[in-house]
């Protein structure tokens, strides 16, 4: 265990991590982790852990044991670290005294295990994974592949061959409905480790109720007469002679393309596979074997060369390997009696193996004769004993009788279990065993060996998995050798991709290729069907980066595992591709795939399309032919209006609740896309486009209980049904629109094609394009609203400019009637979701006046502009330079502020601002007199008491609704920014907690309790868990939420703010972590700062523009102070990443700047990697409040 935070990682454990400990007679127990206090973060809604019962401390686990599967929750200093749970893929630290560890990902796992043979005392040590074949050949959840089609299975069907002791037998077909039991299992039935798997020699205990039903092929007299007469409760022992797979269900995703398949095209298979289909059915699971955990079974069969020992010998060999070493101190178990093993003793006439305890079959062909297990062969307890009597091969009767078991130790265990059978007593079973014999084995304990490839570029072999540390939290800048990216900004272009091939961890750099993608001269969509090869892409140059400054390739998103099919390069032993997995991908820009035909390839990334990703969040499918429905709406050949008014027959009273309820729910699901448009305003996946389809639908109904056509599709432009067409489109037609994208040239993109179809990732880093290429537009052209940038023919470098000026030109000044709407001629140029989202709310408002009109009630709508990004570059410019001449003596009207600082306070407006998140909505308190007389109590407060760097608006028309301004703390990575929230107090209040709303400008979370989706963690808010005044009462405040939120929330190292993360506070590990999630927080805010600038909150735009005019010089030259020391640091010791307190220390001078103070928070020295992006962002952020009228020239 890791004795020194400062020095070495914790040896946490996670799940599925294997533990070990020794009970009280000394032997070793393993056990399977199950639950850690780390599994909890901020995303959590709940204070239940999985299984429904509290927390775990921290510092706790929950640890099933084996065998018999009984949990317990235990510190985790009393458990010892066996074995990882590492898959190919995981991102992993090494556990060394280092500082600035960087992070590396397992290439290959070599898993070896300790493995019992079913029926047996004996062990053999050091089994290889890969040699382990599962009792069920197939299992749900796995992906096959029949011929060209690709699929997953759903449900396997299996029957059972038995045989009875008189000689019936039966077959049994429908095992959902039998309850068999196997006749040795001592694991609970609810725990980890019950065996719920058959194989043949298998005893079952069944109800002779289960088999009335059976297909008999032969019966006795007897059992004929009990099977008549069977009751609850009466059971038979049976031995399981075969097991056969009858068939599967397969739910089939999409058919791989192939020269061999143009040739025979074949059409989808039934859901049912069987007969010769199930013998051409092949497995895509590459990587089962490193999923190999303690108590799973499995059929091995015994080679020449395995070293078989007894299960005591495999204990004491265990203690060797695993010291009891706990709180520092060791256990020494010390025998008073030395036993001898006799249980290997072999026949009399073979006297080879007499004198050692361990056997390998090079010495003995018959190889050995194993006695049956004893009870105390599995035993982890001073009470508890496993003992399994199945026979060891497909033989159900491969056995042969023993000597009469002696002694007062077997008399003792039976009298305390009371389990032993009879037979059991009397005899032992004896079985030869030789190479290639097939046994049935239960896995004991794994080691695990992981080639590790570092972010450095170098690959080290055979780590012990124990001596590596998972990282289960990775933000979205740790990138690999091999990765494939894209510049950090939202119209990447995307034939232009890069291959990282070394990454500095601790100067947030990386060393990329950047490679153009080959094209084709032929239609792109004819690509995939009669391949092409010799093709690969061009290189272009190789640079160092800002990792801030890349962002995953959303095309080419291989790990491995990842399922692909081949699009392209159709040549050789590949001419023939169907189906495969991604084994790994390699700096020199190629991927290794492992194919279904068992040959393995390397492919350039572009030649792959990856398969069965999961496209929405309620888990469907992306080609779910049986989802189909769920794209259309009910008919629209006449008005609703007409013949399909639903509320004849109710009353007004029923009916107001009805309409309600359904307001809600469209403003809350409208309220979720506005803030996906917000972030990605391109964003075009099948998720999304359910999302707006299901609104649709609710209005509709909205429509049948008011008997209006507010939302005939007459209303829409046609664009529902280029959303119900984009949906229902399958995987080819999908593979065609990536090929489009990838294969055509500049030249032949089809401009509606991409602006229609073409799914974009978000922009993370804020910036926009500014480069000189671009023509003379502003910096916040590119940020024009609902605008999709294509791109440009004549970019096939990588630092070309995104959007041509022509086309920018063409945008700011096309598509805007005299009032600023988007018309229907730039149909082509707009994201076809966003367009749609407003006409259905616009619509939607126009209902809800109607609905305010025939029944009353506090319903106050007005269209709010859905603004997915900043506004036109020329609204900015024409009013900012008037607001932000606004003097200090200046307040809005209704002003309650006692306060000369112009921008905080507390304030009453007359209306709440149309874009309110939740002004939506209806509201009617359910105590009103304690509801108005909390308001005044709550009004006072916040008159008098609330904190510097708030301000508060309440309004007169709404009185639940608030709107709140923080401004970052001094002291913070937050400092000079601003934060905005909405606040809606509950109809119950102040019994219950007001609800919030953070409205974000980043795409990413600037805080651990922030997120992009608005949601605020906080325990007042009931969104996280809290004890005594951390949670709310009746007697908490609005004052309170606002106060945590700036002193909780805002803090100087966020990074803690996520549970479980402050047990790192004051080692390495945690200063490194919060260091670079400063650098996070500082490069986002800068880059929110920018698009808040140019689409500033209504409410609150001239607090904003203020603050910026006093506080953005002083924003700028604290940046500027801080770059240019970090980058004098990093020039000098290129190769020594330093501590705060270090730096302090060897550049005195520098730290005790009067002009640039260093922060009080861990940043300085800054990395490379940020330096880079901040001075991109500091540039882009002046222009930006040069173009606004704050600053009056950049390089002042």
């Amino acid at each position: 265990m890791a004795t020194s935070s400062e020095s070495q990682l914790t040896e946490d454990v996670f799940n599925e991590d294997v533990v070990y400990r020794y009970n009280k007679k000394g032997n070793i127990q393993y056990g399977l982790v199950l639950e850690n206090s780390e599994m909890y973060s901020s995303d959590d809604d709940n204070s239940d852990s999985d299984n429904g019962g509290p927390r775990l401390k921290t510092g706790f686990v929950r640890v099933a044991w084996h065998p018999k599967g009984s949990e317990e929750v235990i510190q985790q200093k009393r458990v010892g670290l066996a074995d990882r749970s590492l898959m190919p893929g995981d991102v992993v630290q090494k556990m060394v005294r280092s500082k600035g560890s960087q992070r590396g990902y397992c290439r290959t796992i070599d898993m070896n295990a300790s493995v019992q043979i079913i029926g047996t005392n004996m062990v053999i040590a050091s089994v290889k994974s890969s040699k382990l074949v599962p009792l069920e050949e197939y299992s749900p959840d796995i992906l096959v592949c029949l011929d060209s089609w690709i699929g997953a299975i759903r449900q396997v069907n299996m029957s059972l061959h038995l045989k009875f002791s008189d000689g019936s037998k039966c077959v049994v077909s429908n095992l959902e409905n039998c309850s068999f039991e196997d006749a040795d299992e001592k694991s609970r039935r609810d725990g980890e480790f019950y065996h719920a798997d058959y194989y043949p020699g298998q005893m079952l205990v069944s109800p002779l109720m289960s088999l009335s039903k059976a297909n008999w092929l032969n019966i006795s007299k007897e059992l004929k007469a009990s099977l008549r007469n069977a009751v609850p409760g009466k059971t038979a022992n049976v031995c399981v002679e075969k097991v056969q797979v009858d068939s599967l269900n397969v739910h089939w995703q999409c058919k791989a393309y192939s020269k061999a398949s143009e040739s025979g095209e074949k059409e989808q298979p039934t859901h049912l596979v069987e007969g010769d289909q199930l013998k051409r059915l092949k497995m895509i699971n590459i990587f089962e074997p490193c999923s190999l955990q303690i108590g799973d079974r499995n059929y091995y069969t015994i080679e020449s060369g395995d070293v078989i020992v007894t299960k005591d010998n495999w204990r004491r060999s265990q203690k060797e390997i695993y010291p009891a070493v706990f709180k520092g101190k060791s256990k020494v178990f010390v025998k008073k009696k030395k036993e001898e093993d006799s249980t290997l003793a072999p026949p009399p006439q073979s006297s080879s193996t007499n004198s050692s305890p361990t056997h390998s079959t090079h010495s003995n062909p018959a190889f050995h004769q194993v006695r049956k297990a004893d009870a105390d062969d599995w035993d982890t307890d001073e009470t508890g004993s496993f003992s399994d009597t199945a026979s060891l091969s497909s033989n159900c009767s491969n056995s042969s009788q023993g000597k009469k078991k002696k002694g007062p130790a077997l008399m003792t265990r039976v009298l305390k279990t009371k389990k032993l059978r009879r037979a059991r007593k009397n005899q032992e079973k004896v079985f030869n065993l030789g190479p290639g014999d097939r046994v049935v084995v239960e896995t004991l304990s794994t080691s695990s060996l992981a080639d590790v490839v570092w972010q450095d570029g170098q690959i080290e072999r055979r780590i012990p998995s124990t001596q590596l540390y998972p990282i289960h939290h990775l933000d979205d800048k740790e990138f690999f050798p091999g990765d494939f990216v894209v510049e950090n900004k939202e119209d990447a272009f995307m034939q232009v991709y890069g291959v990282v091939q070394s990454v500095d961890h601790a100067g947030r750099t990386s060393k990329v290729k950047w490679f153009k993608t080959y094209s084709s001269s032929d239609n792109p969509t004819l690509l995939m069907l009669y391949g092409q090869s010799g093709f690969r892409p061009s290189l272009l140059d190789e640079s160092e980066v800002s990792v801030y400054d890349l962002k995953d390739h959303p095309d080419f998103q291989y790990r491995p595992g990842t399922v692909v099919i081949r699009v392209a390069n159709f040549e050789g032993e590949d001419a023939s591709c169907t189906a495969g997995q991604v084994l790994d991908n390699y700096p020199e820009g190629k991927v290794q795939v492992w194919w279904v035909d068992e040959h393995v390839s390397m492919c350039w990334p572009q030649d792959l399309y990856r398969v069965g990703e999961y496209d929405s969040d309620d888990g469907e499918l992306w080609d779910t032919a049986a989802s189909d429905a769920s794209w259309e709406t009910e008919s629209e050949d006449c008005h609703i209006a007409d013949d399909s008014c639903s509320n004849e027959g109710i009353d007004e009273e029923s009916l107001k609740p009805k309409l309600d309820a359904s307001i809600e729910k469209a403003r809350i699901a409208m309220s979720r896309l506005e803030e996906i448009f917000t972030h990605n305003p391109n964003l075009q996946t099948s998720g999304v486009m359910k999302q707006l389809l299901d609104i649709y639908k609710d209005c509709r109904y909205l429509d049948k209980l008011m008997c209006t056509s507010f939302f005939h599709e007459s209303h829409f432009q046609g664009l529902l049904e280029r959303v119900r067409e984009r949906g229902r489109s399958n995987l080819a037609q999908r593979m065609a629109d990536q090929v489009t994208r990838l294969f055509c040239s500049g030249e032949s993109v089809d401009q509606t094609t991409l602006s229609s179809d073409s799914t974009r990732a978000s922009d993370d880093s804020g910036c926009m394009s500014t480069s000189k290429e671009a023509g003379n537009s502003s910096p916040s052209d590119s940020l024009t609203s609902e605008e999709f940038l294509v791109c440009d023919p004549s970019l096939h470098k990588r630092q070309a400019a995104a959007v041509p000026s022509d086309v920018s030109a063409a945008a700011s000044q096309s598509g805007q009637d005299g009032s600023g709407k988007k018309t229907s001629e730039d149909s082509n140029t707009v994201n076809v979701c966003v367009k749609l989202c407003n006409l259905i709310k616009c619509q939607l408002l126009s209902a809800l006046e109607e609905v305010t009109a025939k029944y009353g009630g506090q319903i106050s709508l007005s269209l709010p502009d859905l603004q997915v990004s900043p506004p036109s570059p020329a609204e900015p410019a024409q009013n900012c330079e008037k607001d932000a001449e606004v003097e200090e003596s200046t307040v809005p009207n209704g002003c309650c502020e006692k306060k000369s600082v112009f921008g905080e306070g507390f304030f009453v407006e007359e209306s709440s601002p149309n874009n309110h998140k939740f002004k939506l909505t209806t509201f009617q308190p359910t105590e009103p007199k304690v509801f108005f007389q909390t308001i005044n109590k709550e009004h006072n407060l916040l008159r008098t008491s609330l904190p510097d760097g708030v301000c508060v608006k309440a309004y007169e028309d709404r009185m639940d609704l608030y709107s709140v301004m923080i401004k970052g703390p001094a002291k913070t990575p937050y400092e000079d920014g601003v934060f905005f929230f909405d606040f809606q107090l509950s109809v119950n209040y102040p019994k219950a907690p007001p609800i919030c709303h953070y409205i974000s400008y980043c795409s990413d979370r600037l805080n651990p309790n922030l997120y992009e989706d608005g949601k605020v963690c906080v325990s007042l808010l009931g969104t996280w868990s809290g004890k005594g005044t951390e949670v709310w009462t009746a007697n908490s405040t609005l004052l309170q939420v606002i106060v945590s939120i700036q002193g909780l929330i805002l803090v100087s190292e966020p990074y803690f703010n996520e549970a479980g993360y402050e047990k790192q506070k004051g080692s390495q590990q945690g200063r490194e972590n919060s260091r670079m999630y400063n650098e996070m927080v500082v490069l986002k805010q800068v880059q929110a700062l920018t698009k808040m600038l140019l689409q500033p909150p209504s409410v609150f735009k001239e607090e904003v523009l203020y603050h910026f005019k006093h506080q953005a010089y002083f924003l700028i030259d604290r940046l500027e102070g801080w770059l240019k020391i970090s980058e004098m640091h990093n020039d000098s010791h290129p190769l020594s990443p330093v501590t705060p307190t270090t730096f302090r220390e060897a550049h005195g001078d520098l730290a005790s700047s009067k002009t640039t103070p260093l922060p009080e928070f861990p940043l300085i020295p800054a990395s490379k990697g940020f330096c880079i992006t901040l001075r991109k962002s500091l540039s882009t952020f002046q222009e930006v409040l040069t173009s606004v009228g704050i600053l009056r020239n950049v390089a002042s």
